[in-house]
């Protein structure tokens, strides 16, 4: 019997393929001639998964991962838009990745910290040691730092790969891992998405986003709008956020392609600050009594705001059968303004700068060759005011006035030479110059700019046994220049705020091997690193010359570190619909050598990094719509200070997400929930590293939940 006709929609999903919703119409004669069937092409797309997928980071080439010696990770879009993600910050979806720690302060706020096998662990906030670049734009200033991770909307993001190891030989300063993240480009049907969700302690977020091509496929689009806010778990850690992305990729002809982005961020976010011990675990839901101003008996908070604009424009363009020509150009003007006790903190800048990039993939004799050369220009001006706060006694008055800023130009090259059809021999270097210019605008006296100049070498080799299972070794130098506020100290007796002329960039050497491939339904990979660190800066504390008394604290070279580690990541499909994967690293961080001052902390391990972390979830899509996935994350004792006399407690914190996807009508309609920290562990992801006053602790909250709905069509 023929069906009804009428309009149905069908939903293709197999191993290894991403799943696929299309509408067909049925139509029947009303004698009841005919069959009833109509014609359906169903085509489904492969799961950019295993040793075919094409990376960037590693080599700024676009190769594939098989033929690329590095640690490298690729999270897919699934992973990051998933549905039950809250789509906040970087956390959900790089948890998953082997050897890097991604900490949450305040629970699906903006203030979160990245560290890579070590790198950029004692960081309070935002980024340093590592490089994180969003379509190719760094966030990191032209000194290497960058502030807190805003302005990427993670409900957009295609893909996000992460080089886990250092990176100057393609980077320069600062790169002691790269996380690159890719937004997403409009596909040949048009798509609108909008989605709401609610939760605990406050949570609310509305996003919505167009994406699709135009004028026959020269042009595709992506449009994106969110709002989010959040009175947030601890007292004073309400935060709130607004913004837009947008992109643009113009293909006038088959040789060129021609992409411009331009977001727009404005956020606001309270600092409840860090706790002692004893407040952890008895009154975690406190604010730090000692980090707020209280005025004629009124706490005042310490709410900031920040508001930042990204404009980039890339112009890729095929010379030759054999050759390409990349330039990219990019401008991000940022200002914020938060409060510190009885002042308040000015600031802003502009992250200016362009690269050019060529690729030659032309044959060296018999032998396949990929070339690729250079150059990245980048400029930040930096000024920051500190003034006296509103009804203080110092109100209106002006504390500092720093004009500062930072210029950096690298030129780099990398050799990929096919030895053998298996055998990649991988070759690179780097030259840095990066020079940091200061004054404070309220002092008379001049200071000295500083420059620092490196050279960085990589070598490394990859045997490709199979298109499914690859080996790889590689040896590579890397670097790591004191940011602008670090230099503000000279620990000469001449005294404060003389830029510090001792102080030398950290040097990291690093020995990898690896492994990665699949078989079957299974992936894998896994890697055995040795570092060394030079030179590692800290600060020390110095006596005020006379007349003055008292100390102030200055940067110098006092301690070398050694590192090794493993890191491993697997991935095994069940069943067609079941899904399970895990990582495991283990990391023994430990200091070679620290003496400073009357401090030795020689052997002692390196605080802030457990040796012990796992992560492993449970996925599950089938063929009806519903999905769900239960994932537990898994982190060891580590220590809060370089004298080791305080621990961060083991945690283990299980998360539960339950979605369906289904038709209705012309949309596609899909209400979840997620329940975080299922069993209410108490627990402290990212502690403040050697605080002062015993205040090292930011709880996270116990169970909590939200729920939404996404509606597509």
């Amino acid at each position: 019997m023929p069906p009804n006709a009428g309009r149905y929609r069908l939903r293709g999903v197999a191993l290894g393929y991403r799943a696929r919703i299309v509408d067909v119409t049925v139509t029947v004669a009303a004698t009841g001639a005919g069959d009833g069937t109509a014609a359906v092409d169903l085509t489904l797309e492969a799961v950019p998964q295993g040793l075919g997928t094409v990376v960037t980071a590693a080599t700024r080439s676009g190769q594939q991962l098989g033929n690329v010696p590095a640690a490298i990770s690729v999270v897919s879009m699934e992973t990051i838009q998933g549905t039950g993600r809250r789509n906040t910050n970087l956390e959900e979806a790089l948890r998953t990745v082997p050897g890097l720690v991604i900490r949450d302060q305040l629970g699906g706020a903006s203030r979160v910290t990245i560290a890579i096998r070590g790198a950029g662990s004692s960081n309070a906030f935002g980024v340093r040691s590592i490089r994180l670049l969003i379509d190719g734009i760094p966030k990191n200033n032209a000194g290497g730092s960058g502030q807190d991770l805003a302005n990427l909307d993670m409900a957009s993001v295609q893909s996000i790969e992460v080089l886990r190891g250092p990176a100057s030989t393609l980077y320069g300063n600062q790169a002691g891992g790269v996380v690159a993240v890719t937004t997403e480009a409009g596909g040949e049907t048009p798509r609108r998405q909008l989605q709401v969700l609610g939760g605990s302690y406050g949570f609310a977020r509305v996003h919505g986003k167009a994406t699709g091509q135009a004028f026959g496929g020269a042009v595709s689009y992506l449009g994106s709008a969110w709002r989010t806010q959040q009175d947030g778990y601890r007292a004073n850690s309400n935060f709130d956020q607004t913004g837009f992305s947008s992109k643009l990729v113009y293909r006038p002809n088959d040789r060129s392609t021609i992409t411009g982005v331009m977001s727009y961020d404005n956020l606001g976010q309270d600092v409840s600050g860090a706790l002692t011990l004893e407040e952890f675990q008895t009154r975690p839901r406190l604010a730090d009594s000692t980090s707020f101003l209280t005025l004629n008996g009124r706490r005042l908070d310490n709410f900031g705001r920040l508001d930042e604009f990204r404009f980039g424009l890339n112009v890729q363009r095929t010379l030759t059968a054999t050759e390409q020509v990349e330039t990219q150009v990019f401008y991000v003007p940022r200002a914020t303004r938060s409060p510190s006790l009885a002042q308040y903190i000015q600031q802003s800048f502009v992250n200016r700068g362009a690269n050019v990039r060529l690729l030659t993939t032309r044959a060296l004799g018999a032998l396949g060759n990929r070339f690729t050369t250079g150059v990245d220009f980048q400029d930040t001006p930096i000024q920051t005011a500190t003034t006296g706060r509103a009804g203080t006694t110092s109100a209106g008055r002006s504390f500092s006035v720093f004009d500062e800023g930072a210029t950096t130009y690298g030129v780099y090259a990398l050799d990929e030479l096919s030895l053998h059809r298996d055998v990649t021999l991988t070759g690179g270097v780097r030259y840095d110059n990066i020079r940091f210019r200061q004054q404070n605008q309220l002092l008379a006296s001049v200071t000295e700019p500083r420059t620092f100049k490196r050279v960085t070498p990589k070598v490394g080799l990859t045997y490709r046994a199979t298109p499914s299972f690859s080996t790889f070794a590689n040896f590579s130098e890397s670097f790591e220049a004191p940011v602008i506020g670090q230099l503000r100290n000279s620990p000469a007796p001449t005294g404060e705020f003389v830029t510090n002329q001792v102080v030398r960039p950290l040097t990291v050497r690093t020995y990898e091997v690896g492994t990665r491939g699949a078989a079957g339904r299974a992936s894998f990979e896994a890697v055995v690193f040795r570092q060394s660190l030079r030179d590692q800066p800290v600060n020390v504390s110095f006596a005020r010359p006379a007349p003055a008394t008292g100390q102030f604290a200055a940067l110098v070279n006092a301690a070398e570190v050694r590192q090794w580690g493993v890191e491993t990541g697997a991935q095994l499909a069940l069943t067609s619909a079941l899904t399970l994967a895990g990582t495991y690293t283990y990391s023994d961080f430990a200091y070679d050598r620290f003496v400073a001052g009357t401090n030795d902390f020689t052997g002692n391990e390196l605080p802030g990094i457990p040796k012990h972390n796992a992560f492993a979830e449970l996925r599950y899509r089938d063929a009806r719509g519903l999905t769900g996935g239960i994932e537990v994350q898994s982190v060891g004792q580590f220590f809060l200070n370089d004298a080791n006399t305080v621990t961060n407690p083991a945690y283990q914190v299980v998360n539960l997400r339950l979605g369906w996807e289904r038709a209705l009508g012309a949309a596609q309609v899909a209400p979840f929930v997620a329940v975080n920290n299922l069993f209410s562990e108490a627990y402290s992801s990212q502690p403040q590293i050697n605080a002062a006053l015993g205040r090292y602790y930011n709880p996270l909250p116990g169970v909590n939940y939200s729920a939404g709905l996404r509606v597509a069509w």
